[in-house]
């Protein structure tokens, strides 16, 4: 907080990273596993049961190999080694469910969601007219 030029600096997350807190158990993806079959495993390897959605519409296959206790949100979203980036899907987020997209279907005109990326602005205002004492 800068007091002096009146400015708060915040560091947000997407709803959907509340997945971090999870973590996988044992878990390896073989080579020519389909997309859906890869989240499925993910799911049950999960430490903590958890009732978010995971949905694709994706038919190819994917290798991720050793995906052993790391958080679910690495699993999925690593820019290097996560399902969404090997399997070449688009990710559309609905608070914290993810779905992960063929890259062929026709464009989402929404907000879009970057792994790693901070706020980059924000405007508040607050005005004393109407108080009275």
């Amino acid at each position: 907080m800068d007091t002096a030029n009146h400015e708060v600096t915040v560091e947000a997350r997407h709803i959907s990273y509340d997945f971090m807190g999870n973590m996988c158990g044992r878990l390896y993806i073989q080579v020519g596993t389909y997309v859906v079959n890869a989240i499925t495993k993910m799911r049950e390897a999960l430490m903590s049961p958890d009732s978010r959605i995971l949905a694709t519409n994706i038919a190819r296959r994917v290798s991720l190999g050793d995906r052993s206790f790391v958080n679910p949100i690495k699993y999925l979203l690593d820019p290097d080694i996560g399902l969404v980036q090997r399997s070449r899907a688009r990710l559309v987020r609905n608070n914290a469910g993810f779905y992960l997209l063929d890259n062929d279907d026709p464009p989402d005109r929404g907000y879009e969601i970057v792994y790693g990326k901070n706020m980059t602005g924000i405007s508040w205002s607050k005005s004393t007219d109407g108080v009275v004492t």
